[in-house]
């Protein structure tokens, strides 16, 4: 069996022999060129599918100028074959020319993707960059604002720290007032030292601390008014009682005839001239009138109207007469005070002289007791 190449290569020898009915015949080198440019089948059908039109214009002027060799028609075989060599060149030309256009096609088209992959690498990054700007302004804004939020809140714990420091301060005042680093000392005492801790710690700009212990130096004050204050009253009421008493006895003093004395039980008031011999003396009226006055001032007090005489007479004798003088008194200034003052009397005869000699008329008189109230 003969091969493909052989049988080429047969077609090729009898077509360069021109072998007619009539004998045969050489072809023309242009003819035999173009027709080994055929045996390229790649390359013909390559040209046949770019330029269909013009390959088949060169097979069509290839055909006449072998008809017209197949003639004897030299010249016209010549006319046809060269213009089926330039159908042939001009679709070569042509198919390198959309061969570099497909490429420059496919270069532009790589070019555009490339424009626009940077392009959109340009966008990206300016839109990382306007991102970026923005995270920036962002944060930027976020510092700022912690920033506001942190002032204000050391502004509203600087407030909140002054509150309860001026709290403190306010309850050591009221503190200071009931005596309380005298009655209540140990709580006082912590009470100061907290409130200069929470000082020093606004010094430092330890704010929460500060508050802390300033409340804390609150509420040690608060404890220290607490446990002063019952001591504070007593102590007050000692002062005024201290103070009633000594007007008392100023009072009683400037009374006609009478002298006063400060006693464990009260204001002792002795009235002499009062009475003689049992009866009342001319300056009785004086006497009484200023009396009552002292005891309608001093009213509250509790009273006891004591009777003393000298030692004339018989003891029975001398306690009646001593009673009896110490009710006429009684009465009389309950009658003109009210009967809801709480006097009593006693008749003590001689058993509590004023003056060492027992006749002298100095022992026969009246002591009023105005009795030293009891404090709770």
């Amino acid at each position: 069996m003969f091969s493909c190449r052989t049988l080429n290569c047969f077609l090729l020898s009898i077509s360069c022999l021109g072998v007619t009915a009539c004998g045969p015949r050489l072809k023309t080198p242009a003819l035999v060129s173009f027709e080994q440019q055929r045996l390229d089948q790649s390359k013909v059908q390559k040209l046949q599918t770019q330029c269909p039109d013009l390959m088949n214009e060169a097979f069509k002027y290839y055909n006449k100028a072998l008809e017209a060799h197949n003639d004897n028609e030299a010249e016209l075989s010549s006319y046809f074959i060269k213009l089926a060599q330039i159908s042939w060149q001009t679709s070569e030309r042509r198919a390198q020319y959309l061969e570099h256009r497909s490429k420059m096609t496919i270069v532009k088209t790589r070019l555009n993707q490339a424009q626009k992959l940077l392009n959109l690498a340009l966008q990206r990054k300016q839109e990382l960059k306007d991102m970026q700007v923005k995270q920036a302004d962002l944060i930027r804004k976020e510092a700022s604002a912690r920033e506001q939020n942190r002032k204000q809140a050391e502004q509203a714990q600087g407030q909140q720290v002054k509150i309860a420091l001026d709290q403190a301060r306010i309850a050591r005042q009221a503190a200071l007032k009931v005596v309380a680093p005298e009655f209540a000392k140990g709580l006082y005492n912590k009470g100061e030292m907290a409130l200069k801790s929470a000082e020093a710690a606004i010094q430092r700009g330890d704010f929460i601390n500060a508050e802390r212990i300033a409340v804390g130096a609150n509420e040690d004050f608060k404890a220290a008014e607490t446990a002063a204050l019952p001591m504070y009253e007593k102590d007050q009421r000692k002062l005024a009682l201290k103070k009633k008493m000594d007007e008392l006895l100023r009072d009683a003093s400037s009374i006609t005839g009478g002298s006063a004395v400060m006693e464990s039980r009260g204001v002792v008031l002795t009235v002499s001239g009062l009475y003689r011999r049992g009866k009342q003396s001319p300056r009785a009226p004086k006497i009484l009138g200023d009396l009552v006055n002292l005891v309608s001032k001093y009213k509250t007090f509790r009273l006891i109207i004591e009777g003393h005489t000298t030692s004339h007479g018989s003891r029975k004798k001398k306690l009646a007469k001593t009673e009896s003088m110490a009710n006429e008194v009684m009465n009389y200034v309950k009658a003109q005070v009210g009967n809801d003052l709480k006097v009593g009397a006693l008749g003590r005869g001689d058993y509590a002289p004023f003056v060492a000699n027992t006749k002298s008329p100095q022992n026969e008189r009246v002591d009023i007791v105005f009795f030293k109230p009891r404090l709770k």
